[in-house]
Protein backbone atom coordinates (compact mmCIF):
# COMPACT_ATOMS: atom_id res chain seq x y z
CA UNK A 1 0.00 0.00 0.00
CA UNK A 2 1.02 3.78 -0.88
CA UNK A 3 1.21 6.93 1.43
CA UNK A 4 0.82 10.09 -0.02
CA UNK A 5 1.46 13.61 1.33
CA UNK A 6 0.27 16.18 -1.12
CA UNK A 7 1.62 20.36 -0.53
CA UNK A 8 1.15 23.02 -2.46
CA UNK A 9 3.90 25.38 -2.96
CA UNK A 10 3.76 28.68 -1.57
CA UNK A 11 6.73 30.95 -3.42
CA UNK A 12 4.91 32.07 -6.45
CA UNK A 13 8.20 32.17 -8.52
CA UNK A 14 7.79 28.15 -8.16
CA UNK A 15 4.41 28.38 -10.28
CA UNK A 16 4.42 27.41 -13.74
CA UNK A 17 2.57 30.08 -16.10
CA UNK A 18 1.08 30.89 -12.97
CA UNK A 19 -0.57 27.43 -12.55
CA UNK A 20 0.34 26.08 -9.12
CA UNK A 21 2.97 24.17 -7.94
CA UNK A 22 2.24 21.06 -5.73
CA UNK A 23 4.79 18.71 -4.42
CA UNK A 24 3.52 15.17 -3.93
CA UNK A 25 5.69 12.88 -1.74
CA UNK A 26 4.97 8.77 -1.96
CA UNK A 27 6.51 6.18 -0.67
CA UNK A 28 5.54 2.51 -0.09
CA UNK A 29 4.80 0.91 3.27
CA UNK A 30 8.01 -1.07 3.17
CA UNK A 31 10.48 1.85 1.80
CA UNK A 32 11.42 4.19 4.29
CA UNK A 33 11.98 7.11 1.71
CA UNK A 34 9.76 9.17 0.19
CA UNK A 35 9.63 9.93 -3.59
CA UNK A 36 8.72 13.38 -4.34
CA UNK A 37 7.19 14.54 -7.47
CA UNK A 38 6.23 18.53 -8.12
CA UNK A 39 3.42 18.39 -10.67
CA UNK A 40 1.66 21.09 -12.19
CA UNK A 41 -2.17 21.49 -11.15
CA UNK A 42 -4.29 23.64 -13.70
CA UNK A 43 -6.49 25.68 -10.69
CA UNK A 44 -10.29 24.50 -10.49
CA UNK A 45 -11.35 27.64 -7.62
CA UNK A 46 -10.96 24.83 -5.04
CA UNK A 47 -7.81 23.47 -3.23
CA UNK A 48 -9.19 20.17 -2.55
CA UNK A 49 -9.67 19.32 -6.37
CA UNK A 50 -6.53 21.22 -7.33
CA UNK A 51 -4.42 18.90 -4.70
CA UNK A 52 -6.60 15.17 -6.06
CA UNK A 53 -5.81 16.66 -9.58
CA UNK A 54 -1.70 16.97 -8.58
CA UNK A 55 -1.95 13.29 -6.97
CA UNK A 56 -3.26 12.18 -9.75
CA UNK A 57 -0.43 13.09 -12.00
CA UNK A 58 2.01 12.00 -9.43
CA UNK A 59 0.51 8.88 -9.63
CA UNK A 60 0.70 8.22 -12.65
CA UNK A 61 4.54 9.68 -12.95
CA UNK A 62 5.24 7.37 -10.30
CA UNK A 63 4.10 3.91 -12.22
CA UNK A 64 5.93 5.38 -14.78
CA UNK A 65 9.06 5.69 -12.95
CA UNK A 66 8.22 2.40 -11.29
CA UNK A 67 8.45 1.20 -14.57
CA UNK A 68 11.33 2.21 -15.87
CA UNK A 69 12.92 1.31 -12.84
CA UNK A 70 11.76 -2.47 -13.66
CA UNK A 71 13.23 -2.24 -17.14
CA UNK A 72 16.69 -0.87 -15.99
CA UNK A 73 16.88 -3.43 -13.20
CA UNK A 74 16.95 -6.50 -15.73
CA UNK A 75 19.96 -4.88 -17.58
CA UNK A 76 21.50 -4.84 -14.33
CA UNK A 77 20.97 -7.95 -13.36
CA UNK A 78 20.69 -9.98 -16.56
CA UNK A 79 24.20 -11.76 -16.93
CA UNK A 80 25.80 -11.31 -20.86
CA UNK A 81 25.63 -14.15 -23.48
CA UNK A 82 29.07 -15.44 -23.89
Amino acid sequence: MMKWDVQPIEDASQQVSGDPVYVVLARSEQEPKWLEIHVVAQPTGDENSDKIQALGKAAGAAQAFAREARERRSEFTSTPNS
